[in-house]
């Protein structure tokens, strides 16, 4: 047995249900581990473009009430630095494997660090990270040296009785409400147009961001006529602010929402997508930060279709770089750009992208100028493609990873483990 199987079987049967990794390290390590028991135990798998939204993916899968896990042994853990900073900041209790390099934190961070000496302690150090994660509401690392990774030793006796504990937490946007009891959000339940109460737009705003002139202001007001008509209710809306185009901060409507890092809004988005695909999702992202930290996660999702909406802005200072082109040449199913001076029709459209099944990408108007050249509508549509969330086999056989019965994965681990001889 290596270090890398412990840990891989330690997240298992602790009840991780969330697997990110940087697109490199799929095919080694623990990723390689829970991937190729994937399908038996319930786990949702995503790969990432580099390690810092392979963090991000973590981060929002946690968000959404999922026990997350991002493996970063075969790549750096300093490249997910400001995700791991904002992982704290915002206590999300995502749990990250990564490399004992010897490598440091800039400065005291809320990170609980453990490193694990031998196989047992790879074992139940993961099991035991998963509960510290969610009972202090951060990150939890655990960091593994290269021979203890590579390493094979015989098996050890693993205690498979681990107890799962699931943290409570309130829901960002929600906290006036009870948290629900295994996870921050329900599965929204289907229901007909008929069962759909519409409310009005104004429920959906917090109070002042009717006048303010701004590209992300205005892109929540589109969006709350749209979930006003569709009868959606509240707390099954994500919004997930990477910026602001004109305000110093991002606003959020008064829905479940996050402020992240300027041009990582996407990878925390799909995260939470990966952790209840139930959610209306919605990333709102500045133009400039996408094309300086986000392009590789943007057209990951495109190449995906990714069941989200992504609304981005273009300053007038920004370099002239057509996102819409890029995205369209990496797959993306619905493209639109709003128009400035007509606010039903840039309202329509984008009820039109919310609805859209797959990836959809649409360019708000800037207040500070700068909108790309181009006619405003629906640029490219294609319908019919199989989304990300409808071909991932965890996904596609045993619905939303928050909706898993977990209480029984120490015993399901244990019995896998004897099928495979205890030559793992």
């Amino acid at each position: 047995m290596s270090g890398a199987q412990a840990l891989g079987w330690g997240a298992l049967a602790a009840g991780c249900t969330c697997l990110s990794m940087p697109q490199t390290g799929r095919d080694r390590g623990p990723a390689a581990v829970l991937m190729g028991l994937a399908a038996r135990v319930g786990l949702a798998v995503h790969p990432a473009p580099d390690d810092a939204s392979a963090v991000g993916l973590a981060a929002g899968a946690a968000l959404a009430g999922a026990r997350a896990l991002a493996d970063l042994t075969s790549g750096s853990l300093a490249a997910a630095g400001e995700m791991l900073r904002f992982c704290s900041e915002a206590g999300l209790p995502a749990v990250i494997l990564a490399p004992d390099d010897g490598w440091t934190w800039p400065e005291a961070l809320p990170v609980l660090e453990l490193r694990p000496a031998d196989l047992r302690e790879a074992f139940l150090m993961t099991a035991q990270a998963f509960n510290l994660a969610e009972k202090r509401g951060a990150p939890v690392v655990v960091r593994a040296k290269a021979a203890l990774l590579g390493g094979g030793e015989p098996l050890p006796d693993l205690p498979w009785d681990v107890r799962i504990e699931r943290g409570s937490r309130t829901v960002p946007g929600q906290e006036s409400k009870p948290p629900p009891a295994a996870g921050l959000f329900c599965v929204p339940c289907p229901a007909t147009l008929e069962e759909r109460r519409p409310l009005p737009p104004e429920v959906f705003l917090p109070e002042g961001s009717a006048d303010e002139p701004c590209a992300a202001a205005s892109a929540l007001r589109l969006c709350a006529r749209a979930w006003s008509e569709f009868g959606l209710p509240p707390q099954d809306i994500l919004v997930v602010a990477g910026g602001s185009c004109c305000l110093p901060e991002p606003i959020l409507p008064k829905t479940c929402g996050l402020k992240v890092p300027p041009g990582r809004a996407l990878c925390v988005a799909t995260g939470a997508k990966l952790a209840n695909p139930g959610l209306w999702v919605v990333a709102l992202d500045d133009g400039a930060a996408i094309l300086d930290r986000g392009l590789a996660q943007l057209l990951d999702a495109a190449r995906l279709n990714e069941d989200l909406l992504v609304l981005f802005w273009t300053r007038g200072d920004a370099p002239p770089v057509d996102l819409l082109g890029l995205a369209r040449q990496a797959g993306a199913t619905f493209l639109a750009r709003l128009p400035g001076a007509d606010e039903e029709a840039a309202a329509a459209l984008v009820a039109e992208a919310l609805a859209h099944k797959g990836f959809a990408l649409a360019q708000c108007p800037c207040p500070s100028g700068g909108a790309a050249a181009g006619p405003a509508g629906v640029l490219h549509e294609q319908t019919g493609r199989p989304t990300y969330q409808e071909t991932e086999p965890c996904l596609a056989e045993r619905g939303a990873p928050v909706g898993l019965a977990l209480d029984l994965r120490p015993r399901l681990c244990a019995r896998l483990a004897q099928e495979q001889g205890r030559g793992i």
